[in-house]
């Protein structure tokens, strides 16, 4: 199978490795942006198989992110996470409103990460992608 990619979308140094950290873990090749808008480019240069957005971001927010990632013929197929600390049904509704293929709430539970991860990207449960290896672009 070939290497799965992702990029996240994290203003919050920590999450973003420990996000990176779990993705390495499973075989995944990790991108990473500190902001929407450089979020947006590196998704429109490099088109990876997943987006882990936070909804929360200096400058544009997620749901806009979402929007216009949606909104672009060359990614709307990409899926994208939402995860976010926000567990307001409303938050959740403007995520699935912006195109969001799923809401995960921090502290994240990794079970549930992984097999969101898993569902999306149509990875039979457990197995990993071929590489651990990553590649970090800020």
């Amino acid at each position: 199978m070939k290497n799965k990619t992702a990029l996240i979308v994290e203003d919050n140094e920590a999450n973003r490795i420990l996000v990176r950290d779990i993705l390495l873990e499973i075989g995944m090749i990790a991108l990473e942006a500190q902001n929407a808008e450089t979020g947006i480019e590196l998704a429109r240069q490099k088109l990876p198989d997943i987006i882990i957005m936070d909804y929360k971001l200096p400058g544009m927010n997620g749901f806009d992110a979402t929007s216009a990632l949606k909104n672009d013929a060359h990614t709307k197929h990409i899926p994208i996470v939402i995860l976010t600390a926000s567990a307001f049904e409303k938050d959740k509704q403007r995520a699935l409103d912006a195109g969001c293929d799923a809401f995960l709430i921090k502290p994240m539970q990794i079970n549930e990460f992984v097999q969101t991860m898993e569902s999306l990207l149509g990875i039979p449960r457990g197995k990993k992608t071929a590489s651990t290896k990553k590649n970090i672009l800020h």
